[in-house]
């Protein structure tokens, strides 16, 4: 008698075994094999100086009007050498008034 109660409990462990296995696969969200899950939340992807801003020398001394002008001047600019010419001028009238509100501008290499 104890064998029978042992072989049906046996027998209806195998015929639910697959159902717990689809029960717990729905409780737990599958993650893609591919997709890398950070362990720690990260930094926003967000610059602290917008991009724009770090292309132009001196960008923290101009105003917005400046350096809207600054890059019409630079998409209007026909040749490298035109392109050249104006970051040569904004560079020195960045250097000038720097020095004329005590500022130190870093030695950034020009952009070719």
């Amino acid at each position: 008698m104890l064998s029978n109660m042992l072989v049906k409990f046996a027998l209806v462990g195998l015929v639910l075994l697959p159902f717990a296995g689809l029960a717990a696969e729905k409780a737990t969200p599958a993650v893609p094999a591919t997709k890398a899950v950070p362990a720690t939340p990260t930094a926003p992807a967000t610059p602290a100086v917008p991009a724009e801003k770090e292309t132009i020398f001196g960008y923290q001394l101009m105003t917005v009007e400046e350096r809207t002008a600054f890059h019409t001047q630079m998409r209007n600019a026909a040749t490298d050498e035109e392109r050249q010419k104006i970051r040569l001028e904004h560079r020195k009238l960045m250097l000038e008034r720097a020095k004329a509100k005590g500022v130190t501008l870093s030695d950034t290499p020009m952009m070719n």
